[in-house]
């Protein structure tokens, strides 16, 4: 989900915005094989300092230990954010910089003439993961970029040419096992029939790096999970269990009907939703797993958050799964 404006913002002033918060966890009795996850799309096109502060300050409340992002196209962004988490591990898709090319696209998603823009990488996806004596990380990445790009609008093909859609994949280790966690942001579209040769793709990709450990996917799929085909195959035929759906059977029972995309949304209500999208309500924000042969999930909670203060066009989603090994 896409909108253009211009911001301007100080390096400096963001990340000191950044650092300063204070850290405040939220007590959880558990194990060292329970993860909180979140999966969030911070909306960078209409992100500003404040909206920034307002992100990382809500994410802290919730003390994940997996942060799957996206959108995050901006260096100033990014930084702020591996800044204001000093405990985790911060894993991005950033290759290069823009340059000049396509510069009167990309002044419009950034932070003002002296920020820059990730180019050529998986479009902008950062995963943090917190290190401790428990759960680690131990630098194994691989990110790549989706053969197949199926943008439906005339913006979304600007910004897809420059940040095309793709995969970030980590691997995250328990006193069980190790676990894969893959990040992705898919092609937008209430419906689009190319997207599900990118979720195919995603799948081959996932189970190739995870090697046979179970495999965590996040992100922000585009795709409405009551409606399209894709996240119907994915969460059946290719074995991934949607977390959130285990908790809500019934999603029109959930809050928003599960909508993560919500018109209801302030920030989904700019002009561009109308101009360029036009999209209802759309549950498109996962966290789904898939288990393996040594080890199960067993899902704990699932819920939408981010959508009482509004920091995003999305709400997020945050789950809490349990590893448990097979006997």
């Amino acid at each position: 989900m896409y909108g253009i404006l211009m911001h301007t913002l100080n390096l400096a002033i963001l990340l000191s915005l950044a650092v300063a918060l204070p850290f405040e966890a939220v007590a959880f009795d558990h194990s060292a094989n329970v993860l909180k996850i979140l999966t969030f799309n911070i909306a960078a096109p209409q992100l500003d300092a404040e909206r920034l502060r307002q992100q990382i300050a809500q994410i802290r409340t919730l003390d994940p230990d997996i942060i799957c992002l996206q959108e995050v196209w901006s260096n100033t962004v990014r930084e702020a954010y591996f800044h204001a988490f000093p405990e985790y591990v911060g894993y991005t898709t950033y290759e290069r910089s823009v340059g000049s090319w396509k510069r009167e696209i990309m002044e419009t998603i950034s932070f003002g003439p002296d920020d820059e823009i990730a180019r050529g990488s998986a479009q902008g996806l950062v995963t943090l993961l917190k290190q401790g004596s428990e759960k680690y990380s131990a630098y194994e990445v691989e990110s790549g970029i989706f053969k197949n790009q199926f943008a439906l609008t005339w913006i979304t093909q600007q910004v897809e040419a420059v940040m095309p859609k793709g995969y970030l994949a980590t691997r995250y280790h328990l006193p069980k096992g190790a676990v894969q966690i893959v990040n992705t942001h898919l092609s937008n579209g209430e419906t689009n029939p190319g997207r599900m040769k990118q979720v195919k793709e995603l799948v081959d990709h996932a189970t190739r790096i995870a090697g046979g450990d179970p495999i965590i996917l996040c992100g922000d799929t585009n795709s409405d999970g009551e409606r399209e085909k894709d996240m119907t195959w994915l969460h059946t035929e290719a074995g991934f269990k949607d977390s959130f759906r285990i908790v809500y059977p019934d999603v029109t029972q959930s809050p928003h009907k599960g909508a993560t995309w919500d018109n209801a949304n302030p920030m989904v209500q700019k002009w561009y939703n109308e101009v360029f999208l036009g999209e209802g309500n759309q549950r498109v924000d996962y966290v789904s797993y898939r288990s393996s042969s040594g080890f199960n999930f067993r899902t704990h909670s699932s819920k939408i958050v981010f959508d009482s203060e509004i920091i995003s066009d999305h709400y997020g989603i945050y789950s809490i799964l349990e590893l448990t090994q097979n006997h």
